[in-house]
């Protein structure tokens, strides 16, 4: 399983992080609320930039695990 990725983080939702800056994936990623709660959420990654507005800041990320196969 990859491992979570700390990338610095600009406006609370663009990663700055080489390998995402020329595609658009799903990634996970996670993140942490005023009250310090953390999540974990499936988001669209568009070049860098998390589409789907959190009420939080994003602490690190991972692209998603191949699915199963038989």
């Amino acid at each position: 399983m990859d491992k979570w990725i700390v990338s610095p983080i600009i406006n609370g939702n663009c990663i700055l992080d080489d390998s995402l800056k020329n595609e658009i994936k799903e990634i996970l990623i996670t993140y942490s609320t005023r009250t310090g709660r953390r999540y974990v959420k499936q988001v669209l990654c568009e070049y860098g930039r998390v589409s789907k507005k959190l009420n939080g800041e994003i602490i690190a990320w991972q692209p998603l695990p191949e699915p199963y196969n038989e």
